[in-house]
């Protein structure tokens, strides 16, 4: 089980990929040139220095940044992505045509105002846009669905962080996180009715 949390629109949703975690496949030869501390080996003749792909390069660690987060710091504010949602995900229950996933890791202040200015920016073109929240795998029945309608320069980063929170708060009143493994399979053998919640931004 999972959290997911979407957008839905009727416009196209434009893609944000994470700066943070984003490799690179580079040559020796390029590697080298910026500057990357490479393993004494791959100082050899038996090297082909420009054959592609022989470094896999990720300019930030994204481990460094969980202990940093850990330790009370907020992170990166642009580390998150907004990514076309696949089609075969049974319990999306939006009628809308584009879906994106929100993939934002924890909450921060930083990262909920990005995706704000990022839905205001799309109700230029668009006369709404849902943001959903929901457990996957949580139910065997159709969700009881919790929709709010909002405009959007009433969207605060604290009601996308409710949001956010809400279906391990609602629904079945707890998070499964940390609970007993005879608890969680006694639960997964019972039939749910989870609850999705929604927030439907205007203009």
């Amino acid at each position: 089980m999972s959290h997911l949390m979407y957008l839905a629109s009727d416009s196209p949703l434009e893609e944000i990929e994470n700066a943070h975690y984003q490799p690179r496949l580079l040559t020796v030869q390029e590697a080298a040139a910026a500057g990357i501390h490479l393993p004494d080996w791959l100082d050899s003749s038996a090297i082909d220095r420009d054959k592609p792909g022989t470094i896999l390069w990720q300019e930030k660690d994204p481990f460094a940044e969980w202990q940093r987060e850990e330790n009370g710091a907020d992170g990166f504010d642009n580390d998150y992505s907004i990514l076309k949602l696949p089609d075969d995900i049974w319990e999306v229950q939006t009628e809308k045509k584009y879906r994106a996933e929100i993939s934002w890791g924890r909450y921060s202040e930083g990262r909920a105002r990005n995706i704000i200015a990022y839905i205001q920016k799309h109700l230029e073109r668009a006369e709404e846009l849902e943001i959903w929240s929901l457990w996957l795998g949580e139910s065997c029945g159709r969700p009881r669905i919790r929709r709010e309608r909002i405009a959007a320069d009433a969207l605060t980063p604290e009601k996308l962080k409710r949001l956010a929170d809400a279906p391990c708060s609602g629904g079945l009143e707890y998070c499964r996180e940390g609970l007993p493994q005879e608890v969680l399979q006694e639960m997964e053998e019972q039939c749910f009715e989870s609850t999705q919640y929604c927030i439907v931004a205007t203009r």
